[in-house]
């Protein structure tokens, strides 16, 4: 297990999309929860902030996003992605308006 990391605003706005769009809370997401239903659904955010999230041109890190849901370590990420991947691709979310006029504005 590594080390929880604080979670920049875009990510923690992709994981409550995720979760509201699945019928989860965002701590369920980021919590310990072995559920099969819950596990899907983070899956899903992990494909999801791998997609979307740029850190200096690149995507972010497995450990990174391991921090991001409490310091899960990467070859948890690495699982989760390689099951979404067998499956089908990560679900679109709606973020805010807020999110989506400040990415296209380029502020993300």
């Amino acid at each position: 297990m590594g080390t929880p990391q604080p979670i920049p605003p875009r990510v923690r706005e992709i994981i409550q999309a995720v979760a509201n769009d699945y019928g989860f809370t965002f701590d369920d997401l980021v919590g310990w929860g072995r559920g099969k239903r819950v596990t899907h659904a983070r899956f899903m955010a992990y494909a999801q902030i791998r997609r979307d999230i740029v850190i200096m041109g690149a995507p972010p890190s497995l450990p990174q996003i391991g921090g991001w849901f409490g310091g899960r370590d990467h070859t948890s990420i690495l699982h989760g992605l390689d099951r979404v991947n067998e499956r089908h691709p990560p679900r679109p979310v709606r973020l805010s308006l807020a999110a989506d006029m400040a990415e296209r504005a380029g502020l993300w």
